[in-house]
């Protein structure tokens, strides 16, 4: 047979590649401490396993880099030995997957047939069988990536003789750290060609007896082969579809693995009431045949309820919100509001209030979609219908409201976006039953801030309320409550008083009283404004004249 030149540079390849993986004898008994039976992690019949540290030899690493290793080494007792160590470095060697163990080297020298390992952390699948912590989800990813690598031995290919594992068990499945399953122990596995016809299961000694087809085993002692893959896996054989089974194998797993991932992943993040807020949707099919992981984006993304009228959706940390349309509140006067459509809304429809300063609008809410026990924010979300209205953010609008026979103020509205929509808290509410009503009568916007104009009312937001919220916090509270906030401000201001002699000037109202301060710390200008300044419009606010003080500007 003629070589060519191609095939003559492919086996210096691989002899010169073979050369690179070898390690010392002497490097690896360091590196086990001389073989210590402390450093043993395993055993078989015609080997044992000793963990090792290349970092104690005299080469830091070998040839790929690997620090910590598993060495196997064969026991010179049996006469097998050398011919199984043979064909696992082999196998090795040649076929590389990622589901299969990784060769670090190898040592052939003064009578020891030693193969090396990359180390991987969580030993064999063995030892983890009971381990209640390794869940279905985790098993699963097992079993896959052990079918995986099965199917790349099984499929062969052109240049590549298909190949049979022969002792497929549980401890001879490594994981990985991150529990990736690594198929190892090849000393029995045997080649066969592709295209050779065989009508019989080879019977040579295979590694563990109890993993062979009974009829193998026992020969016809054996009547229930209920429990073996054997005679399925022999019919597949002389079909000659042997390498399918392998790979629907895979598939099925990996079908197996999405709905364990949908049961333990997907679905707890999911509101407990999901079905029922399903059939609330515009189309209740299209949401009811979708994976839990589907379900759960659509919802993250909101979808419409209650025929448009409500906007659901789930937060970060995966509790209801819902908005509700204005179309659902009652108004008392029917000549005070007229729809209008809007295209940059989440609802197009919305109502626009003639007078905001007499709006006698009824609200009833039910909060079954909510989430229980989790603390709601009620915010109503509105825009003036002129822009010249809004001039700073926050604004204050004094918001009078009614929830049942107590009168209540909601003073500062923010912008909610920058197409001049704005939001304002009504109050906070835990929600601790299935239903519940909610009820607010929204009453006028404060007409010295805010005009007698027109208002776009857009919706109702019931949104779960986020620890560490800086905003102001507007809810339900009576006006002590803003002598409160400016008193507040003005305690924490005194804790960071500016030298007096940085103060560069001060800027007085027409009565002669200060209003703001320019002070210099640092080379850096700072600016202190008074409450007079801010309030300057105010006609009901009162003021207070605190002691005079040496610290007070």
């Amino acid at each position: 047979m003629k070589i060519s030149k191609g095939d003559n540079e492919r086996v210096l390849n691989v002899e010169s590649l073979k050369r690179e993986l070898q390690i010392s004898l002497e490097n690896i008994r360091v590196a086990t401490q001389e073989f210590s039976q402390e450093y043993c992690v395993g055993s078989g019949r015609d080997w044992k396993l000793y963990k090792g540290d290349f970092s104690h030899a005299k080469a830091n690493v070998n040839a790929t880099g690997c620090t910590t290793i598993v060495a196997k080494q064969w026991i010179q007792k049996y006469g097998q030995e050398n011919n199984q160590f043979r064909t696992e470095l082999d196998v090795l060697f040649n076929r590389k997957h990622e589901d299969i163990i990784s060769l670090a080297g190898y040592c052939d020298e003064q009578g020891e047939t030693i193969i090396v390992y990359k180390h991987v952390w969580n030993g064999s699948l063995d030892e983890h069988l009971n381990n209640v912590n390794l869940t279905w989800i985790k098993r699963l990813q097992i079993c896959i990536n052990i079918a995986s690598g099965l199917e790349f031995l099984h499929g062969g290919g052109v240049t590549q003789k298909k190949l049979v594992h022969g002792n497929i068990k549980s401890a001879n499945i490594l994981l990985t750290a991150d529990w990736k399953a690594k198929i190892s122990n090849f000393e029995f596995s045997s080649l066969d060609s592709l295209h050779q016809h065989i009508d019989h299961v080879s019977d040579h000694a295979y590694g563990t007896f109890a993993y062979l087809d009974p009829k193998l085993a026992w020969g016809n002692g054996c009547e229930d082969h209920s429990q073996s893959l054997g005679p399925s896996a022999k019919k597949r054989f002389k079909e000659g579809k042997f390498n399918e089974m392998a790979r629907e194998m895979v598939i099925q797993l990996k079908e197996a693995l999405e709905f364990q991932e949908d049961k333990e992943i997907w679905e707890p993040m999911l509101p407990r009431n999901y079905r029922e807020i399903i059939d609330m949707s515009k189309t209740p099919g299209i949401y009811s045949i979708n994976k839990k992981k589907d379900l759960y984006r659509m919802l993250s993304d909101a979808v419409f309820l209650q025929g448009g009228k409500v906007w659901f959706s789930l937060s970060k940390t995966g509790k209801g919100n819902a908005m509700i349309s204005a179309t659902m509140f009652s108004y008392e006067n029917r000549t005070s509001h007229k729809w209008r459509y809007i295209q940059r809304s989440r609802f197009h429809r919305v109502a626009k209030m003639m007078d905001m300063t007499n709006l006698k609008i009824q609200i009833k809410i039910k909060t079954e979609i909510l989430s229980k026990d989790i603390v709601y924010g009620v915010h109503l979300v509105f825009k003036f219908c002129d822009p010249g209205k809004v001039y700073s953010n926050p604004i204050y609008v004094n918001l009078k409201y009614k929830m049942g026979s107590e009168t209540s103020h909601a003073y500062f509205a923010k912008h909610r976006d920058d197409d001049g929509w704005m939001m304002i808290e009504l109050c906070r509410f835990l929600n601790q039953k299935e239903v519940t009503v909610f009820e607010v009568s929204l009453e006028s916007f404060s007409r010295y801030y805010c005009g007698s104009g027109a208002i776009y009312m857009k919706q109702e937001d019931l949104g779960e309320t986020v620890k560490g919220f800086n905003g102001l916090r507007c809810g339900i509270h009576s006006h002590p409550y803003l002598n409160a906030f400016w008193s507040n401000i003005f305690a924490g201001c005194k804790k960071l008083l500016l030298p007096k002699k940085n103060v560069k000037g001060f800027e007085h109202d027409p009565d002669g009283n200060k209003t703001s301060m320019q002070s210099e710390v640092n080379g850096k200008k700072h600016l202190m404004i008074s409450a007079t300044k801010v309030l300057f419009n105010s006609r009901k606010m009162k003021f207070f004249h605190p002691k005079p003080s040496a610290e007070s500007r």
